[in-house]
């Protein structure tokens, strides 16, 4: 059996008719599974093209487009033969009867609402795209409801995401997919507006807020030399009222305790962790993360660094975080 996923996750990439036509010609004796699980999103359906060739089989999800992804439904189309084979092989009730009465009911009457959403889709992978490309990525030209982009530091972009709140998946050890990220497309617009709002923020921000604690009494303790202007905390002013003074602003704010990291995160803010030494009134590298800050550094002592920072100056990480800022 040869398998051809197409649009391909996690790249997007996808087939073409002469493709599937050429392969089942090439390998006769095999059978071609054609997985469009993702093709409602991609510019050509490749159903009727691969159902006429004698030795494909097409399968389809309910999970995608339409949806329904916590039901678990598919269909598979093919000879005969492969079906019965299926069956044979297959449980006989491999469905719940609930799955199957609301995927055939979505289907029967949701039809319209699946296209209005994959044209959503399909708008927001160009806008993505663009944005991208804006920000110094590059992606891959996908059919899917997703984009692979390529970060000079992927770690970083995706902890930053995860500190606003929003996820996508990194393929850590993975041949070829080394600083690559799939950014999934929500669909949903005001989704998608937080998306690029995080993405702007975590590649492009216009200002860094050190709280107090992290400052320790130090002036502009990042130095001058990144591009997006730094404000220290006054004491006297508490953090919440500090941090809603950048209000409409892209921020970072680099925090030592695990309420400041939950007040960030409320205000939009990216929370960038600094675990002090154990003697100090901090929280432990551990503890921020679990609130929510996007990533950790070492403290001054060198004490709980994470992610390869240990024995930094807490304050070199964040510069070491915007050295491409």
């Amino acid at each position: 059996m040869v398998a051809v996923v197409t649009p391909n996750s996690p790249t997007g990439l996808a087939a073409t008719a002469d493709d599937l036509e050429r392969l089942s010609e090439g390998v006769p004796g095999a059978l071609i599974l054609v997985d469009l699980a993702y093709t409602e999103f991609a510019d050509e359906d490749l159903t009727a093209t691969a159902l006429a060739l004698p030795n494909a089989l097409v399968t389809r999800s309910f999970s995608k487009a339409w949806g329904l992804a916590g039901l678990r439904v598919g269909w598979a189309a093919g000879p005969q033969l492969v079906i019965d084979w299926m069956r044979a092989a297959g449980h006989p009730y491999a469905v719940s009867a609930p799955s199957l009465t609301l995927a055939r009911a979505r289907f029967r009457s949701g039809r319209a609402d699946m296209d209005r959403f994959v044209g959503q889709v399909r708008e927001q992978r160009a806008e993505l795209a663009s944005l991208l490309s804006e920000l110094g990525a590059t992606s891959l030209p996908s059919q899917g409801n997703f984009l692979l982009a390529t970060f000079d530091d992927a770690p970083w972009v995706r902890d930053g995401l995860a500190g606003l709140g929003i996820g996508v998946r990194l393929f850590p050890g993975k041949a070829y997919l080394e600083n690559r990220i799939r950014i999934t497309l929500p669909g949903e617009e005001h989704a998608f507006e937080r998306l690029c709002n995080g993405l702007r923020t975590v590649l492009a921000p216009e200002v860094i807020l050190v709280s107090a604690a992290a400052a320790d009494g130090r002036e502009a303790p990042l130095g001058t030399k990144t591009r997006c202007s730094v404000v220290t905390q006054r004491k006297a002013v508490p953090f919440e009222n500090f941090v809603a003074e950048s209000e409409g602003q892209r921020a970072w704010a680099v925090v030592t305790t695990e309420a400041d990291v939950r007040a960030a995160r409320r205000r939009g803010v990216l929370p960038v962790g600094l675990a002090l030494p154990s003697a100090q009134n901090g929280g432990s590298a551990e503890r921020l993360v679990a609130a929510g800050a996007g990533r950790v550094v070492a403290s001054r002592d060198g004490a709980g660094g994470m992610d390869g920072m240990d024995g930094m100056d807490g304050m070199d990480g964040i510069r070491e975080l915007l050295r491409w800022r």
